[in-house]
């Protein structure tokens, strides 16, 4: 089955994330704010992360646990922002080419 998660970003979220990211253009703030608040997967996803931990890569159905932490409240955006360097647009969408050890 698909499953969607998602929760409006707050207005201190909004604003944090328009003080650090105002130079995207407006296409790819909507798209940042997309990636942040917003799950789209499947049911099997949640027992492959109990089982094997999250996985790397790009594709519709991965549930990132950046999304994941925030969507449920788990994490504030600026422990977000910081865990991917201040560069959460560009975590969201270019793919993993070092290992980070």
């Amino acid at each position: 089955g698909h499953i969607e998660v998602w929760r409006e970003a707050d207005s201190e979220e909004l604003a944090f994330l328009q003080k650090n990211y105002s130079h995207l253009p407006p296409e790819q703030f909507e798209e940042l704010k997309q990636m942040l608040f917003h799950l789209h997967t499947g049911e099997m996803v949640f027992f492959y992360i109990t089982r094997y931990g999250f996985y790397e890569g790009h594709t519709e159905y991965r549930a990132d646990p950046v999304a994941v932490a925030l969507i449920f409240g788990l994490k504030p955006i600026e422990e977000a922002h910081q865990a991917c360097e201040g560069r959460l647009y560009l975590y969201f969408t270019t793919h993993f080419t070092e290992n980070p050890e």
